[in-house]
């Protein structure tokens, strides 16, 4: 699917409900979140940490609550071969479930995440 195709499947203010409107694209920064206590993930790159993912085909979409909670929003939409979404996210999960635990601060708050495998669900028929 194309970076076109997918910008027409992201969320609009309508899917939202009253008081989320759009933001303007700004340059990527995630200066804000730290990744610590997992080499692993240090090792992953800035997608551990919030940034984008290394799909060819990508569509994105960040909101904001007008209200004045502070409260944001973003959708991430990406395309590519079977192949290459396999690789790439078993990549990342690789990577997030490599350390027992970690620390995520983001804008000072620390999350303190403790993964664990779980079988995929079966598919129904």
């Amino acid at each position: 699917m194309s970076s076109a195709a997918l910008r027409d499947r992201l969320l609009d203010e309508s899917d939202l409900g009253e008081g989320y409107i759009r933001r303007l694209e700004q340059p990527e920064r995630h200066d804000d979140v730290t990744v610590t206590g997992c080499p692993a993930l240090a090792k992953l790159g800035e997608a551990a940490a919030g940034g984008s993912l290394t799909f060819p085909r990508q569509a994105k979409v960040s909101f904001t609550y007008a209200g004045g909670s502070g409260s944001e929003l973003a959708e991430e939409l990406y395309s590519a071969t079977k192949g290459e979404l396999s690789r790439g996210v078993s990549r990342i999960v690789e990577a997030m479930t490599a350390c027992s635990a970690y620390e995520v601060l983001a804008g000072g708050t620390p999350v303190t995440v403790v993964p664990r495998r779980v079988p995929a669900p079966r598919g129904g028929g």
